[in-house]
């Protein structure tokens, strides 16, 4: 089984506007929806740009298994605010727009 490190080095490299492996990473997720977390917990990488590629692959993945989404999206939202990479808040916004008729009233409030 694959860990957090190794989608770390899945998304690490590359040109900083590129999507680098993100497309890879994102099937490897949706093949098999349990290593959600292994992804969200790649967000702990002290590289800005595997961040970026974090939050591009869950908006993603949030498009197709929106539940399971749902399931970890204050998880979600406590890593996007405490790092507080524009990059990510913008991924999150969007996620919130994507899945308006999904978010609870809590959620739906946070995002406002």
């Amino acid at each position: 089984m694959t860990s957090a490190s190794d989608f770390e080095v899945a998304l690490s490299g590359g040109h900083h506007n590129s999507l680098g492996n993100t497309e890879a990473v994102v099937e490897q997720v949706r093949a098999d929806i349990s290593r959600l977390d292994e992804l969200i917990d790649t967000y702990a990488s002290e590289d800005e740009v595997v961040r970026l590629r974090v939050s591009s692959a869950l908006k993603r993945i949030a498009k197709t298994h929106p539940e399971e989404f749902l399931q970890h999206f204050e998880e979600i939202e406590q890593w996007v605010l405490r790092l507080r990479q524009p990059s990510a808040m913008w991924s999150l916004s969007e996620d919130y727009r994507n899945l308006d008729g999904k978010l609870s009233r809590a959620q739906r409030v946070r995002a406002i």
